[in-house]
């Protein structure tokens, strides 16, 4: 299960709202199947959003075609992703790109948390990428604290620029669901 809290400044722009795009497939990655149960602002007030997937790419379109808005706005995406599991021969893996690589603006600062599900996993293997698809750079760092591991960039993404973790675990410590 996925949430994403993405605080956007419109400024003085008036647009409807905005789009988040998600891949569906990575290099060498699995298919993903991804259903989304509802998008939000800070407290809780749904807003009006569409589905639609183009060239493999999931497309949340946030916002009422009818309403102008500015300044800061806060969307919280929920979302339960399937088949998100990369099998290995030695471990499985988690191989996520947090922020997708397709925003027309600078992204300020990214966070991100993977709760597992207990605190047996000792050994997890973590990394993390930023830059555009592709990139090797590491301008991020990570912690595992508990069953907690987080994630953060360490300087601002540009424009088609995102952050990409990697969570390494033992064979068989996640069972993949597909749908």
């Amino acid at each position: 299960f996925v949430t994403e809290n993405i605080v956007y400044n419109f400024g003085s722009n008036q647009k409807h709202g905005i789009f988040r795009d998600i891949p569906l497939t990575a290099a060498n990655g699995p298919q993903l199947s991804i259903n989304v149960s509802g998008v939000s602002n800070e407290s809780g007030q749904s807003y009006q959003y569409t589905t639609s997937i183009t060239n493999n790419v999931l497309r949340v379109k946030i916002g009422d075609p009818n309403v102008l808005i500015t300044g800061v706005k806060t969307y919280i995406i929920s979302y339960r992703v399937y088949n998100a599991i990369r099998t290995f021969s030695d471990h499985d893996e988690l191989y996520w790109n947090v922020t997708g690589n397709q925003w027309p603006v600078a992204i300020q600062s990214v966070n991100a948390s993977v709760v597992l599900p207990d605190l047996s996993i000792s050994n997890a293997r973590m990394d993390c990428f930023t830059g555009p698809q592709g990139s090797t750079q590491k301008n991020c760092v990570f912690n595992q604290s508990g069953a907690s591991v987080t994630y953060s960039a360490t300087q601002p993404l540009n424009v088609n620029e995102g952050l990409t973790l990697v969570l390494g675990m033992p064979l068989g410590y996640i069972q993949n669901t597909y749908v």
